[in-house]
């Protein structure tokens, strides 16, 4: 059986896009593989930073609902330090 030329194209096919990848397609996509994951982390950590700044709000707001805590505050601001006036 003779092969030609036709016989070879799915090899030479094969090859082209192995190449093809190595070459121009995966240093790139390593380059951004590696991109993402810098970007994921910081992210994160922005993520992170976001919902301890939300949970510290959310207090705040909470606490600016109580009428207990708003009328403690309003004594502090009238009276700051209560306490040395009671040990004299």
């Amino acid at each position: 059986m003779r092969v030609g030329f036709l016989g070879w194209l799915p090899v030479l096919a094969a090859l082209a896009l192995t190449a093809q990848i190595g070459i121009a397609g995966l240093r790139p996509a390593l380059r951004e593989a590696e991109r993402l994951e810098r970007e994921e982390a910081y992210l994160q950590a922005r993520r992170a930073r976001l919902q301890e700044e939300t949970a510290a709000l959310l207090a705040a707001l909470q606490a600016q609902q109580d009428p207990v805590y708003l009328e403690r505050e309003r004594r502090m601001l009238l009276d700051p330090d209560p306490v040395l006036e009671s040990t004299r």
